[in-house]
């Protein structure tokens, strides 16, 4: 009975100290911020019962970056996994330059991100696989209802990525430069690396090509920012850029 006693002692002390940690702190306020916004996103179309969901999942692993030996790498894992993730539905969603609609989000028109994906959504549906479960869940649905299922997930990603790259900055990763800083960076890399895959997927020209000739092995280029990123440089972008720097 002591034995127990003290087990539970021990656990709520542990769980109290992880509640006084500023990066578990900035999570949860994150998090609240994503999930309570009931004007949009995922804070107007979540259910209660997801929600929940999904701040039980998201706080499970912000714990694994407070306990982690190396809480900055920690957590930089699984923003690129996050950040992979959302960039993979990113650039199904962006608006088109015909579009009433803006892109708030100031990608569409760097390297290798167009907006025209959003327009061979259902193709896409066809032959990727992942887009191709997720449209499987669906009752016969249209481009809008699968350009919705699109966003959702995007959402459901965005959130996350936007979770731990809140901790990136609690954990001091960051250039305090906002124009040096490398997130920004590494989004729109993800992105038009996972644009040359759904192009390359549908037979869609390499918009890539266009910058410089070298088509894959440009898009290459830019998937090689991860690896920068979690090979644990203080700058990746700065390395990154280096690395190519003598490239034509």
């Amino acid at each position: 009975m002591i034995g127990k006693f003290i087990e539970k002692w021990k656990m709520l002390k542990a769980v109290k100290a992880i509640q006084k940690e500023p990066i578990y702190l900035a999570a949860i306020q994150a998090g609240q911020t994503g999930l309570a916004d009931e004007s949009q996103g995922l804070g107007k179309y979540a259910s209660k019962e997801l929600k929940q969901k999904l701040a039980e999942e998201i706080m499970a692993e912000v714990n694994e970056v407070i306990l982690a030996p190396n809480q900055l790498m920690a957590n930089r894992e699984k923003l690129s996994v996050y950040t992979l993730q959302m960039a993979k539905y990113q650039v199904l969603i962006l608006p088109e330059k015909n579009e009433d609609e803006d892109d708030a989000t100031g990608l569409r028109d760097k390297p290798g991100i167009t907006g025209e994906l959003k327009s061979h959504i259902k193709k896409i549906a066809e032959e990727d696989k992942e887009i191709k479960e997720l449209v499987w869940s669906l009752d016969d649905p249209s481009d809008k209802d699968i350009y919705e299922a699109c966003l959702f997930r995007y959402w459901l990603f965005q959130l996350k990525a936007h979770i731990f790259q809140t901790i990136r900055i609690a954990l001091n990763d960051i250039h305090h430069d906002p124009e040096k800083d490398w997130y920004r960076e590494f989004v729109a890399a993800m992105c038009a690396w996972e644009e040359y895959n759904y192009r390359k997927l549908i037979g869609l020209p390499d918009v890539l090509e266009k910058d410089d000739g070298f088509g894959g092995r440009e898009a290459l280029k830019y998937s090689t920012f991860m690896d920068i990123v979690l090979s644990g440089a203080k700058y990746p972008n700065f390395e990154w850029k280096e690395a190519y720097k003598d490239e034509k």
